[in-house]
């Protein structure tokens, strides 16, 4: 069994997920993660996380981690705002990184960080956590198969409740400076993401884009501040009309402010001969109607069951499913496997500045009120 020993830098929410999943890794039988030093700008934060998952160190300074010759791999976990700094200072130290999304804060940073990758010769991984999911790669086989025909339509969505309150008080994703934006860089990215891997095959890659926001909460109490009033300059909701290589087009939309839902990703893709439809919260259940299917015409949910890429390694029963947290573990195994076997992992940083190329081009669109082709981000 091969040893990953992993430092994490950022002990937030999503922190929290990523150090569960690599706690679960070991179910594979192949590699044993060693927790060696968890990093964050709160000591308080990390060391309470550090304490319960059992890392050996705790630092508040990210050079502590990319420094150190013991560590194999560094998650960078962080705001927006330090992702390419961070990354790029540990490819550069010769560490594999996992990196969340959106990758940086603009095409500057995207092709800068390409570029430092491509030299250092590391393996990278951005955290598109949903390609993961088992049914969704079900999905992909039967557009990539010709089952479902060609595709025709694409809608995806992704709305959350984490902005709605208005009384909460001004946090980093609220800041332009910091974020450079707010659903699109933060949720519209994994639509993006599902698009192209579902339906990358028949659809290809997005060349177009038009795009509206809204920032429906204008201000927000800077706590940190004595509570002054603050203007909010990142979006609160976005819709997408986008078009595809093949042609064909689709739209997205994403919504902070959504109230009931706390994190609800979703898709329906049309195809000439059936239509697939997938929604988060049911996240083991695929939705299909085929048009063969005469007699019984309808739609029919198909439960994620151990046939399904990923899933037999957490669970044997159909009805039982996979968890949140154990996409996360099946996310780091692929990243350990592409690092143990010096291969290119499919949502590289090489891919990542591809999505930020189409969230880049999303703000352009709103910012110029256009038609914006992928191809003016070059």
């Amino acid at each position: 069994m091969k040893t990953m020993k992993m430092g994490v830098i950022g002990a937030g929410n999503i922190g929290f997920f990523h150090i569960r999943g690599l706690k679960m890794v070991n179910v594979y039988g192949d590699y044993d993660v060693d927790l060696v030093t968890l990093c964050d700008t709160n000591k308080e934060q990390a060391e309470k996380i550090g304490k319960r998952f059992g890392f050996k160190k705790i630092t508040t300074d990210y050079h502590d981690v990319i420094n150190d010759p013991e560590i194999d791999v560094v998650s960078v976990l962080t705001p927006n705002y330090t992702h390419a700094e961070i990354a790029i200072a540990a490819a550069k130290a010769g560490k594999n990184v996992m990196v969340e999304k959106p990758m940086t804060m603009d095409m500057a940073e995207a092709k800068e960080m390409k570029k430092v990758f491509d030299e250092a010769g590391v393996t990278s991984m951005v955290n598109f956590i949903y390609r993961t999911v088992p049914v969704i790669n079900e999905a992909k086989k039967m557009f990539d198969s010709g089952k479902l025909g060609d595709i025709t339509f694409f809608k995806g969505w992704f709305e959350c409740s984490y902005k709605a309150d208005p009384e909460k008080e001004l946090q980093w994703r609220d800041e332009k400076k910091k974020a450079a934006t707010g659903v699109i860089g933060d949720i519209v990215a994994h639509v993006v993401s599902l698009s192209d891997f579902v339906g990358g095959s028949k659809l290809g890659k997005i060349t177009e884009v038009c795009a509206v926001t809204d920032t429906y909460y204008k201000q927000r109490k800077d706590m940190e501040n004595n509570g002054a009033i603050v203007d909010i300059d990142t979006d609160d909701v976005c819709a997408v009309i986008v078009k595809y290589e093949s042609g064909r087009s689709g739209i997205m939309y994403a919504s902070r402010i959504a109230h009931g839902h706390d994190n609800w990703l979703g898709y329906e893709i049309e195809g000439t001969e059936g239509t697939v439809s997938f929604d988060l919260n049911r996240l083991n259940e695929l939705r299909i109607w085929e048009k063969s299917d005469y007699e019984t015409q309808g739609f029919k949910t198909v439960l994620g069951n151990p046939s399904h890429i990923g899933y037999r390694d957490f669970n044997i029963y159909e009805e039982s499913g996979v968890s949140y947290p154990e996409l996360f573990a099946m996310h780091y195994h692929k990243l350990f496997k592409a690092i143990e076997n010096h291969e290119k992992v499919d949502i590289d940083v090489s891919y990542g500045a591809d999505v930020d190329k189409v969230l880049f081009a999303i703000v352009k669109s709103v910012e110029e009120n256009r038609w914006v082709k992928i191809s003016e981000m070059e």
